[in-house]
């Protein structure tokens, strides 16, 4: 039967269960899936080849993402996935969402991700990667060793030396660095879950406690921990933009701003300006017409906890945009907008050579780049869902122009 070569992990998404396989082949009627494979509930489907081995999916703002050997790949409906232009320099075993700060934490072997230290961990927060740096200590995080505890990331497998071997402990991270909570078991930590509000930890240890065993402290593999409840430390609210930066053309500059926390009570936003009205919004579009500094704050309220957020954005006019187009040569022009069957996007910029067009849903996360080589680009909405999403027009890493798509 072709159940017997699933493994461990299944996620359901888009009304489909999706399987981590092994190869097989269409023999014998069975179906060809290369390491991943669909169920409706009534078929199965072959929706693409990753490769090589996986070992983590996860849902994270409604997308779904895989892990494995090459790092980490974004579903794009039929047979078709993406992979990261940016990935951790190693494999990837665990993708874990916290749903509060629309986090994805990713861990498994490797120590770096676009150059900075990452060892074992790194986030995805749908705009960039934020490293999590060495922590002093090393890790591997294998795949299900992992869990959002109390709102806050915990891994398994944090080791330091000693002078007759190693211990392995779990770590937590508190939104800025790792924090060590011990336990110094003999051997690896393969998985972790949180049940009735507990964190069971299972791995291949004897005992814990220090680097001998200890009479009272021998667990063959299993041990559960209890944490007090820490408050209002899990909500981590952020400002997200595709740009700090942003021009005057026409004496205006528009820019999306971007709150990761959906399920929050409240927001209330102050833009650094007397003459610019605060909102309640969850992501404001603002219209700056004055060149300048400007510090923006959010301060978030979610079941009584209250916590603020800030960033500085700049305001310049678009004589300091530079080389790339002088004043008034900058268009951006869609057609046709609504759509129900891809877009057009009509462009006038006196150099072609470092443009590109990034498209964001509404909330603001990443679904597409696209290269703007000449006057006329094509959008594909092949696997769009119907909505409204956004285009940014770049040139030379510059933000210069943004314009809502509504596709049917």
């Amino acid at each position: 039967m072709f159940i017997s070569f699933f493994l461990q992990i299944s996620k359901i998404f888009t009304r489909h269960f999706f399987f981590i396989v092994p190869d097989t082949q269409n023999k014998g009627g069975i179906l060809e899936c290369p390491k991943i494979a669909a169920y409706t509930g009534e078929e199965w489907l072959n929706v693409g080849d990753l490769g090589h081995w996986c070992k983590a999916l996860a849902v994270f703002n409604d997308e779904l993402y895989a892990g494995g050997y090459w790092g980490v790949k974004r579903y794009l409906g039929g047979e078709d996935w993406e992979l990261f232009d940016v990935v951790p320099n190693g494999y990837v075993n665990e993708l874990m969402i916290d749903t509060i700060n629309s986090f994805m934490f990713v861990g498994g072997q490797f120590w770096a991700i676009d150059g900075q230290d990452s060892w074992g961990s790194a986030i995805w927060d749908g705009f960039n990667w934020v490293p999590m740096g060495n922590s002093v200590v090393g890790s591997t995080v294998n795949s299900q060793a992992s869990a959002i505890y109390r709102g806050e990331y915990y891994v398994g497998n944090g080791i330091s030396t000693l002078e007759d071997g190693i211990e392995i402990f779990v770590k937590k991270w508190n939104g800025v660095a790792w924090d060590s909570i011990g336990g110094c078991f003999n051997d690896a930590i393969s998985a972790i879950e949180v049940f009735r509000d507990t964190l069971y930890i299972g791995g291949g240890f004897t005992y814990w406690g220090g680097n001998s065993p200890v009479p009272d402290k021998r667990n063959k593999g299993l041990v559960k921990l209890y944490m007090p409840n820490n408050g209002c430390d899990y909500l981590k609210p952020r400002i997200n933009t595709w740009a700090d930066t942003v021009y005057l053309e026409g004496g205006e500059a528009e820019l999306n701003f971007y709150n990761n926390n959906p399920y929050a009570n409240s927001w209330e936003w102050d833009f650094g300006s007397a003459v610019i009205a605060g909102s309640s919004e969850r992501n404001p579009v603002v219209t700056f017409t004055e060149p300048g500094e400007y510090d923006v704050q959010v301060t978030v309220t979610q079941d009584g906890c209250i916590k603020t957020a800030e960033k500085t954005v700049w305001v310049l006019l678009s004589d300091d945009i530079g080389n790339f187009s002088s004043p008034g040569q900058i268009e951006m022009k869609i057609f046709p907008n609504p759509s129900s069957n891809g877009f057009t996007v009509k462009t006038s910029l006196t150099s072609y050579k470092n443009a590109q067009i990034k498209i964001a849903g509404l909330n603001g996360h990443l679904k597409d780049i696209i290269p703007v080589t000449n006057e006329t680009t094509i959008i594909s909405t092949k696997v769009w869902k119907p909505g409204t999403y956004v285009c940014n027009l770049f040139v030379d890493g510059r933000f210069v122009k943004a314009e809502k798509l509504v596709f049917e």
